[in-house]
């Protein structure tokens, strides 16, 4: 849906649909870049290398989580 949203939004903003769909295609192909760091990341901190949860406090417990979900910082780019 996300990328019928951003389509929708790039024809919108071009007055010719191939240079609409270059600018989408771009935009889709970053997001994809920045998925695959993101799955990387997560696979490493739940698969990989798992913590000792029962001795985790839960502070410990959400700093760890922080970590493990954090989005790259420009999955989003912001639209100004």
């Amino acid at each position: 849906m996300n990328n019928a949203m951003d389509l929708a939004e790039a024809l919108a903003g071009h007055e010719n649909v191939d240079d609409a769909l270059k600018t989408w295609s771009a935009q889709q192909a970053q997001i994809g870049k920045r998925m695959i760091v993101l799955e990387r990341q997560m696979e490493e901190a739940l698969i990989w290398s798992i913590p000792d949860f029962a001795r985790m406090d839960e502070a410990a417990m959400q700093t760890w989580w922080q970590e493990a979900a954090k989005l790259p910082e420009d999955l989003y780019p912001s639209s100004g």
